[in-house]
């Protein structure tokens, strides 16, 4: 990971442009529908579908979100809240099975697409329905986190911690107080040796590990310490989501330096002629008759490139945030 710098543009600068980059392919890629469809797995479960629109647009609706509260181009932001709001009608207008959502309409529901989807519900003020909070409830395990699935799809019906993050987010403050504690202990169980967290559903560990961090700092809990990234740094980045994603989390731990600059100019390696990001295959999916920490049997690219624009915007988003609450309190101090 090469940190040297070189003669850049305000850090500010590069990142209003990357979000307006990932913003604007976002909207595009949204259909006259309301939905948004990535994930092309024809060929390997027929069971599931070919395509994701559920869970992927639940999950792109909060990024369009998360980078419409931090851009600073209101035009795109109040359009990226239209498309949002948009995407939750469509969700809800669209239900197919009898409480949550899912990868698709084929694959059945799931805890994770809910939540997603459960979320962008209530950001876009859409009165949330009490049977949809029951259906994640079912997901609790006895260890404190949450299945992706109910019992019966053997390791998929097991704790995800990447799951349990999105699903705690989803319910209830009132709930939330009452599973915090058993959640946690779930939750670290997970830990790694590098200060990063293992996941079930994704390939690499950095969308968890920003989920994590941004746990962490919203519950006030202190972050477990790891060392700054440097030169020698040994993370393996396989596209541009993964080095956004890291870069946040690198700026979460330490605060934003000339290191996220870098990673973040990093990114025009990734660029995609289309516009937005190369996709890579980080969508893993794990035998249902195997162990949670087993390889991937599957990995999956975002053929349309959607999720790792989602994934690039909402790290952009968390280092925008953390960037401008510093130079508001040093102004402050000043």
């Amino acid at each position: 990971m090469n940190m040297d710098v070189i003669d850049r543009p305000p850090l500010s600068t590069t990142i209003q442009q990357l979000m307006r980059t990932a913003m604007v392919f976002l909207l595009q890629g949204q259909t006259p529908e309301g939905f948004w469809r990535d994930y092309d797995i024809r060929g390997d479960d027929a069971s599931v579908g070919p395509c994701s629109d559920q869970w992927v647009s639940g999950y792109i609706g909060c990024a369009l979100l998360d980078g419409a509260s931090q851009i600073d181009d209101r035009e795109l932001a109040e359009q990226a809240g239209h498309t949002a709001r948009h995407a939750a009608r469509w969700l809800d207008s669209n239900r197919i099975y009898a409480a949550g959502w899912g990868y698709n309409a084929q694959s059945g529901p799931d805890a994770d697409s809910t939540a997603w989807a459960r979320l962008l519900h209530k950001r876009c003020g859409i009165l949330l329905a009490q049977r949809d909070e029951d259906f994640l409830l079912e997901h609790h395990r006895a260890d404190g986190g949450f299945a992706t699935y109910l019992p019966g799809r053997g390791t998929w019906s097991t704790t995800h911690p990447d799951v349990s993050v999105t699903v705690f987010w989803a319910l209830p403050g009132s709930v939330q107080q009452r599973i915090e504690g058993p959640l946690w202990s779930s939750l670290e169980a997970a830990n790694r040796s590098d200060g990063l967290w293992n996941a079930f559903w994704w390939h690499t560990v950095y969308y968890h590990g920003l989920n994590m961090l941004l746990l962490y700092l919203q519950r006030h809990r202190p972050v477990p310490a790891v060392p700054p990234l440097g030169p020698a740094s040994n993370h393996l980045i396989h596209g541009a989501a993964d080095l956004a994603l890291l870069a946040a989390i690198d700026a979460l731990r330490h605060g934003v330096s000339p290191v996220t600059a870098a990673m973040l100019a990093g990114l025009h390696r990734f660029r995609h002629d289309a516009g937005g990001w190369i996709a890579n295959a980080h969508l893993a999916v794990r035998a249902i008759d195997g162990r949670p920490d087993d390889p991937p049997v599957y990995l999956f690219a975002d053929d349309n490139r959607l999720m790792t624009a989602a994934h690039v915007l909402r790290a952009l988003a968390a280092i925008e945030a953390l960037r401008k609450s510093d130079s508001t309190r040093r102004q402050r101090e000043s």
